[in-house]
């Protein structure tokens, strides 16, 4: 479990970007929209969580032509994703990195483990998978629990239904999957018992799809006929006051 308090704003919330799926070195990889986001992320202290897929990757064994269609080696999308995320580990920004499916091509090929690659030379702690996250923010603490995910559900409304169904496994106040290139936010209401004052409550618990940086056209989510997902990255915004426990979303997009 990764444990973390977070510094709050003047307004009294910490902010964290849930950054994944870049995908460098593909041909349809948006590194504008790379660059602007993590340049907003570092100039008002936003928090990062690397959702994995930040390489193509592409090996012989890979499906598809990604290999021949890469812009870039493996190495140098292993350079290029330490180099964007190194500001945020000098800082204490970055809270920890998933690895993901296109990593993982690699380390069926070589038994190298790229997720834990990034993380080591970042001195940051590798997520694995997936990982539950307690995120203490001023008087309150947050459940958060994080995953690259898999699976191909071709619309948006597949999409969060898939999530929000392996969302239900887990008690969590957050529930953050990557994969989905798209940015998708759901919300559901179940009931608790606030201990404290012995009372019964209604709890909201979010659900969100933590978006990418592939242009649809000419992509492999083209060629197979899946819609085309928005570009980018959500960013959680946590509230410090305890008397208003909640979790608000935005979005750095195209």
């Amino acid at each position: 479990m990764n444990i973390r308090r977070l510094a709050v704003g003047k307004d009294g919330c910490a902010r964290i970007c849930f950054f994944g799926d870049l995908h460098i070195g593909a041909k349809t990889h948006d590194s504008e929209l790379v660059d602007k986001v993590l340049a907003k992320c570092l100039s008002e202290n936003i928090y990062i969580v690397g959702m994995g897929d930040y390489c193509e990757a592409g090996t012989r064994e890979s499906v598809g032509s990604s290999l021949f269609e890469q812009t870039s080696s493996p190495q140098e999308q292993l350079d290029r994703i330490i180099g964007l995320l190194k500001p945020f580990s000098a800082t204490g920004l970055l809270l920890g990195v998933h690895g993901g499916n296109h990593e993982e091509r690699i380390f069926k090929n070589t038994g190298i483990n790229l997720g834990k690659v990034i993380a080591d030379n970042l001195k940051t702690r590798y997520l694995g998978d997936a990982s539950f996250n307690l995120f203490m923010v001023g008087g309150n603490s947050f459940k958060v629990f994080t995953m690259h995910g898999r699976g191909n559900s071709a619309t948006a409304p597949a999409k969060l239904a898939y999530v929000m169904r392996m969302g239900g496994n887990v008690n969590s106040d957050l529930f953050v999957c990557g994969h989905m290139h798209d940015l998708i936010q759901g919300e559901t209401t179940i009931q608790d018992i606030d201990k404290k004052k012995q009372i019964i409550v209604d709890r909201k618990r979010k659900f969100l799809i933590s978006g990418s940086f592939l242009s649809w056209d000419t992509s492999y989510a083209q060629a197979s006929g899946m819609s085309p997902g928005r570009l980018g990255s959500p960013v959680a915004i946590f509230n410090g006051d305890s008397n208003k426990k909640e979790i608000n979303i935005n979005f750095l997009e195209k």
